[in-house]
C-alpha cells in the first residue's frame, strides 16, 4: 500500500469540520460552533496533535509517550492545547484508568521497587484489580516521566461525526481506507441533508446510541428484571421519526434476551410496545406458548389486513394454517382467518425440486464438496450464494441506484443512497426503473450495461454487489446463460423489499450441459432452509427459474 501524505489526519479532520460548518451551522449549538471557532486558531502542531488524540483510545495519554514528527514540540504543543480548552490534566481520573496507561513491565518493576512482590504472574488486568481492591495504587501513579492529560470535547466531535456520516458506525478511517485504495467509493454530487430537518434529529440519534450503550451492558448482565425496565424505559421514549427504528431495533433486542431468559410475559409486553418487524410475528409465538389462542388469531389478523412486508405476511398465513389446524375447536372468526390464510399458507408449502445426494467427506465445507461432485461430471458449478443475481441487479442498476436525487447522498462515503431502504426509494426513481426492467425485457441493451459498469466500477463498494464473488469468467457465463426476463423477475422482486430480498438466494449456479443453468441450495446433514430461502425458491417456481436443493450426505 502507498504511504499516506504527511498531515492526512489534519486534512482529513479538517474536511470533516469544514462540511459540518458550512452545511449544518443552523443546528449547531454555541460551544459547537465555538470550538469550531477556536480549533481553527490553534497552531498548526496543535490542531495536529489535538486530532491525534481524539482518534485514539483515550481519553486518557500519557505525555512521555507522544511522539509524532509533525509536533516537534509535545510540550508547547500540550500547554497550547490546555490553555485553549481541548486538553486537561486527569487528575480526577479513577486509579484503574490511570495505572492501565502503564504496561505490565512498568507496574511489577514499581512494585518490585517498594519491596513488593504481590500480583507477579498474573495477566494486567488481575494486577489491576489486585492493586485497586487493596488500595496500592497510590504510590504507582507517578511513574510516568510526565503528566497524564485527558482529551476533551470528544462528545462534540461525535455530534459532527454523525453529522457528516449519518451514523456513528463510521469515522476518520473512512478517509484513510479511500486514500489507500482498501475502498473505493462511487463518485457523486452532494445532494444535501439526508435527515438532519431539526436539532431534535441530531439529539435523538446520539441519544438512541446512549441508550444502545446501556442496553449492551445489561445484556451482558442478563438480569432480566433491569433489562425489563430498561426496555420499558426505551420504548416509551418519545423521539424524532429518523431514531425511531434504531429505537425499535433496542427495544426488539431486549424482547429476545427475555425470551431466552424465559421471562415471556415480559417479552410480549414490550414486543407490544412497537409494531416494527418481526414483533408481531414474536408477539403471536409467544402468545402460542403461553395457550393465549384469541390474542393469537388477533395479532394473525392484523397483520394480513396490513403485513408490513412479505415476511411477516407468509408467516401468519402458515402460523394460522398450523394453530387454528383443529377442526372442533374453531369458532366462526377463526374459521374465516383461515380460510383468508390457507391459500398463502398452501403457495408457500409447495415442495421443491429436492434432490440427494451421497458424498465422501474430504474435509472440505459440503458447498465446495458438491461443487467438485458437479465439476467431476463435467459440469461447470460455482459457489455464489448471495453474489450473483444481486451483483447482476447492482450493475443493472447501477446508476438508478446512485441517482443524484435530492438528499440521497451527503457525504463522499456511503455504499449507497441515504433512503434505499426507505419506503418511497422507488417510488422517487419509479420512471428509471420502468425504464430499465423494460430493457431487462427485451433485447441485449442490457447486458452492454452490465459490462460497461462491471469494467468501470470494478471494486467500488456498493449494497448489491459482491465483487470477490463476481469474476469476469462467472459474469460472461451468466450473460450467456441466464434470460434478461429473469433477471428482471428478480430485480422487480428485490425492488420490494431491497433490504430482505437482497438475501436467501441458492449456494451454487450450475450451468448445464444443454446450454442453460440451475441454482443450488445446498444443505448438509442437519442443517435445514432458512425462512427466506424458501419465499426465493417459491418465487424462482413462479418465475420459471430453475431451482433445487441438494440435501448431502456423508458416506460412512
Amino acid at each position: 500500500m502507498p504511504d499516506l501524505p504527511a498531515g492526512y489526519h489534519l486534512r482529513n479532520f479538517e474536511c470533516l469540520l469544514d462540511v459540518v460548518a458550512a452545511e449544518y451551522a443552523d443546528l449547531l449549538v454555541p460551544e459547537e460552533s465555538g470550538l469550531v471557532a477556536l480549533f481553527r486558531d490553534l497552531s498548526a502542531q496543535a490542531r495536529s496533535l489535538y486530532v491525534r488524540l481524539a482518534s485514539r483510545r483515550g481519553p486518557l495519554f500519557r505525555a512521555d509517550r507522544l511522539d509524532y514528527a509533525d509536533v516537534p514540540d509535545v510540550d508547547a504543543a500540550l500547554l497550547e492545547l490546555t490553555l485553549a480548552g481541548f486538553v486537561t490534566h486527569a487528575g480526577r481520573a479513577g486509579p484503574e484508568a490511570l495505572l492501565d496507561l502503564y504496561t505490565r513491565a512498568e507496574i511489577e518493576r514499581a512494585l518490585r521497587s517498594r519491596g513488593d512482590s504481590a500480583g507477579s504472574g498474573l495477566s494486567k488486568p488481575r494486577l489491576l484489580g489486585l492493586l485497586v481492591e487493596s488500595g496500592r495504587t497510590p504510590g504507582l501513579l507517578g511513574l510516568a516521566a510526565g503528566p497524564i492529560v485527558c482529551c476533551r470535547h470528544l462528545d462534540v466531535l461525535r455530534v459532527f461525526r454523525l453529522l457528516f456520516f449519518g451514523n456513528l458506525r463510521q469515522d476518520l478511517t473512512e478517509f484513510v481506507v479511500s486514500e489507500l485504495g482498501v475502498m473505493r467509493y462511487e463518485t457523486y454530487r452532494l445532494t444535501g441533508r439526508a435527515y438532519f430537518r431539526n436539532r431534535g434529529v441530531v439529539d435523538d440519534l446520539l441519544h438512541v446510541h446512549a441508550w444502545s450503550r446501556s442496553v449492551r451492558a445489561a445484556q451482558t448482565r442478563g438480569d432480566p428484571v433491569e433489562l425489563a425496565e430498561l426496555g420499558a424505559r426505551v420504548a416509551s421514549w418519545k423521539c424524532e421519526p429518523e431514531a425511531e427504528r434504531r429505537r425499535d431495533q433496542l427495544v426488539l433486542g431486549i424482547a429476545r434476551d427475555l425470551e431466552r431468559l424465559d421471562a415471556r410475559e415480559q417479552a410480549l409486553r414490550l414486543y407490544s410496545m412497537t409494531d416494527r418487524s418481526p414483533s408481531r410475528e414474536r408477539r403471536a409465538r409467544v402468545l402460542h406458548s403461553l395457550g393465549r389462542r384469541t390474542a393469537v388469531v388477533d395479532v394473525c389478523t392484523s397483520i394480513l389486513d396490513d403485513p408490513s412486508d412479505e415476511a411477516e405476511a407468509v408467516f401468519a398465513a402458515r402460523f394460522c394454517a398450523r394453530v387454528l389446524r383443529p377442526e372442533g375447536t374453531r369458532d366462526l372468526f377463526e374459521a374465516a382467518l383461515l380460510r383468508r390464510a390457507r391459500p398463502l399458507a398452501r403457495r408457500h408449502r409447495r415442495p421443491f425440486d429436492c434432490r440427494r445426494l451421497e458424498l465422501t467427506r474430504t474435509g472440505a465445507r459440503v458447498e465446495e464438496a458438491v461443487v467438485s461432485s458437479f465439476e467431476t461430471q463435467g459440469v461447470e458449478a460455482h459457489y455464489v450464494e448471495n453474489g450473483l443475481f444481486p451483483s447482476l441487479f447492482g450493475l443493472a442498476f447501477w446508476d438508478v441506484v446512485f441517482a443524484e436525487l435530492p438528499g440521497a447522498f451527503f457525504n463522499p462515503f456511503q455504499r449507497g443512497p441515504s433512503d434505499l431502504y426507505s419506503a418511497d426509494f422507488r417510488e422517487r426513481r419509479r420512471d428509471l426503473i420502468r425504464s430499465r426492467l423494460d430493457e431487462l425485457a427485451a433485447g441485449t441493451a442490457w447486458k452492454d450495461r452490465v459490462r460497461y459498469h462491471y469494467a468501470s466500477r470494478t471494486g467500488t463498494v456498493s449494497p448489491f454487489v459482491t465483487w470477490r464473488t463476481l469474476t469476469p469468467r462467472l459474469l460472461e457465463r451468466a450473460l450467456e446463460r441466464i434470460p434478461g426476463g429473469h433477471l428482471r423477475d428478480v430485480s422487480e422482486r428485490i425492488l420490494t423489499d431491497p433490504r430482505g430480498n437482497r438475501t436467501g438466494f441458492p449456494d451454487l449456479v450450475v450451468f448445464t450441459h444443454d446450454g442453460g443453468y440451475r441454482l443450488v441450495e445446498v444443505k448438509g446433514p442437519g442443517d435445514a432452509l432458512q425462512d427466506n430461502q424458501k419465499r426465493w425458491l417459491h418465487a424462482f417456481a413462479d418465475f420459471g427459474i430453475p431451482a433445487s436443493v441438494v440435501d448431502v450426505a456423508w458416506r460412512n
